[in-house]
């Protein structure tokens, strides 16, 4: 199995079992900031730990645009990981978390002043009803949050970020640690 490969598999197994814990523990729901910034913790450890195995067994020097390929790779096996995941989780571990969220726009769409909202987008609403209103943000929630699309930002917003991590990352390991680990 490729370097890459098995940190991104051990960092997938770390998130979804905190994922599952929130889940059995009923605080999923409540606590789904912690759920996000575990999913990049554990993304900038795959890569972090990525390069770290990588230049062990391969401590022949490289170039900086090889340094961002290692992690950009561990990065994209943990973003597919987790992605594929995440399409799982939210289409049949728990739908009830879809369902309150498309609840809670359509809530909000319901104590909105309508009036009010017409007159400052009249373009947008003016041949529309109160419960046009309220159909349209039920329908645009239930698009925002269905697994699919869950899943897909997921993997999408992941690579943005795994990009930009990548750079850092890799400009990081050449100006603090490659020396240090070449010596030993």
């Amino acid at each position: 199995m490729k370097i890459p490969f098995k940190t991104a598999l051990i960092f997938t197994s770390v998130f979804v079992i905190l994922k599952l814990i929130l889940f059995q523990t009923g605080k999923h729901g409540d606590l789904y900031v912690l759920v996000v910034f575990g999913n990049i913790l554990c993304l900038l450890m795959t890569m972090i730990f990525g390069i770290y195995s990588w230049k062990k067994v391969h401590p022949e020097k490289r170039g900086y645009t090889d340094d961002v390929k290692i992690t950009m790779q561990s990065a994209a096996y943990y973003l597919i990981l987790v992605s594929a995941f995440s399409y799982l989780y939210y289409s049949t571990i728990d739908k009830n978390f879809v369902q309150q969220r498309v609840e809670e726009r359509v809530e909000i769409a319901r104590k909105a002043d309508f009036e009010e909202l017409k007159k400052q987008n009249p373009e947008k609403l003016q041949d529309k009803t109160r419960e046009d209103f309220i159909d349209d943000e039920k329908e645009q929630a239930e698009l925002w949050f269905s697994p699919f699309f869950l899943s897909t930002m997921v993997l999408v917003g992941g690579m943005i970020m795994a990009f930009f991590y990548s750079l850092v990352i890799a400009w990081g390991w050449r100006k603090f640690f490659e020396n240090q680990l070449i010596r030993k």
